[in-house]
């Protein structure tokens, strides 16, 4: 009986890492060989711009009824039904033609769009007293997943050509969901054995967006992802405009990645457990951290890689301080898998509705005054509000009192 609980534990957290660790290939690495994909379409890459728009749409779009995915086919099925959309999307883009490739993209973006809310509420579900550590797994297996694909894929592209890679974004997906498969069929007899709760039931009259205390996890979710979308999509630019080296570009844009990847390992384990004091030092300490490295841009005009590089790290760990911190909150904060999932899917749905406008609104400003203070004022503004955000949701004793 050991033996076999072992085995399911294992397989369980292999699980949860491999869907965790595809959460984002699909979506980072195709951009890395629109290129190549122009080319075998003969079309300008211009024409696929839509392909890396695609996938933020789906997740404003599918993230607020995902939790009704759940409440029709239950949650493992979804999860599987997510699964099935993500290997179906990967093997239409192998296919190569323009509506393939667009549709396939399309449903990659919901099979990701329904696991990003349905990943907490399983955490939820399955295992209520370990949140912290499931988290953890998903959480280190996202970061780390588009870290491998972004440096393997220059080299197969070499050595094999980049349409091995687009076989090999559908050889991953399709072992993940054989895994999963073999894995649900046992869930509920592995996690009795852990004396956990399974009933796949909820509050189905519990209404999120109605929720006062609901709506700070949204704005604080938007928050963290405005700054996380404009950082990258403008950062580049404005490192170059001061003369900045590509190199060093590429550097200081690597250490943002991968900054909060360590985090990820113990930080949701410690959210999860802390009392509200511990939170509120947590993310205090991070908004102080982002708050410094926000005002730092208003003495830009240089082209010194130490301070572009402190400025990146400052933001990356705020940033992913709380997007691990809201991550983990939408189960702890919340009675059972549906109101998780609801809440997720709230908070996911109007925050990255919120992150959208960042790369917008900020392109205008540059376009205007790439060294201007307006968009520092702004970044220092939004900063703030992720600050105030965080201390309202560490303060919040939980989304519904029973």
């Amino acid at each position: 009986m050991k033996q076999n609980t072992r085995f399911f534990m294992l397989l369980f957290v292999t699980s949860i890492f491999m869907i965790g660790f595809i959460m984002r290939v699909p979506i980072t690495t195709l951009p890395l060989m629109v290129g190549d994909l122009a080319r075998e379409l003969h079309v300008s890459q211009q024409n696929l711009g839509m392909l890396t728009t695609i996938p933020l749409i789906m997740f404003v779009l599918i993230s607020n009824v995902a939790a009704k995915t759940i409440a029709i086919f239950g949650l493992k099925r979804a999860v599987t039904l997510a699964l099935a959309a993500i290997v179906l999307g990967s093997l239409l883009r192998v296919v190569v033609t323009i509506p393939t490739v667009f549709i396939g993209t399309i449903l990659i973006g919901l099979g990701i769009a329904h696991l990003n809310v349905l990943m907490p509420a399983l955490v939820t579900q399955y295992f209520p007293s370990r949140i912290g550590v499931y988290t953890s797994v998903y959480s280190l297996a996202l970061m780390l997943g588009s870290g491998v694909f972004n440096f393997i894929t220059a080299p197969v592209t070499a050595t094999m050509g980049w349409y091995a890679m687009m076989i090999l974004l559908l050889a991953v997906p399709v072992l993940v969901i054989v895994i999963w498969l073999i894995m649900q069929n046992n869930l509920i007899t592995f996690t009795n054995t852990w004396g956990q709760k399974h009933a796949e039931t909820g509050d189905a009259n519990f209404k999120v967006w109605t929720n006062l205390r609901a709506w700070p996890f949204l704005i604080l979710f938007g928050a963290q992802s405005l700054i996380n979308y404009t950082f990258v999509a403008w950062f580049p630019a404005l490192m170059v405009r001061h003369h900045v080296s590509l190199v060093s570009i590429g550097l200081i844009m690597t250490l943002y990645a991968l900054i909060a990847l360590p985090l990820s390992i113990l930080l949701p384990s410690i959210i999860a457990n802390v009392k509200t004091r511990g939170l509120l030092i947590i993310l205090s300490s991070a908004g102080a951290i982002g708050l410094v490295s926000a005002i730092f841009l208003f003495w830009q005009d240089t082209n010194n890689f130490w301070y572009w590089a402190l400025i990146s790290s400052g933001i990356g760990v705020t940033t992913g301080i709380y997007f691990l911190a809201a991550m983990t909150l939408f189960s702890v904060k919340t009675n059972n898998a549906l109101e998780t999932a609801k809440l997720a899917g709230m908070a996911q749905a109007g925050g990255y509705s919120i992150a959208a406008t960042g790369p917008v609104l900020y392109g205008i400003a540059f376009e205007i005054d790439p060294v201007g203070n307006l968009q520092n004022y702004i970044f220092v503004g939004v900063m703030l509000v992720l600050i105030v955000m965080g201390f309202i949701v560490a303060t919040t004793k939980h989304l519904q009192v029973h």
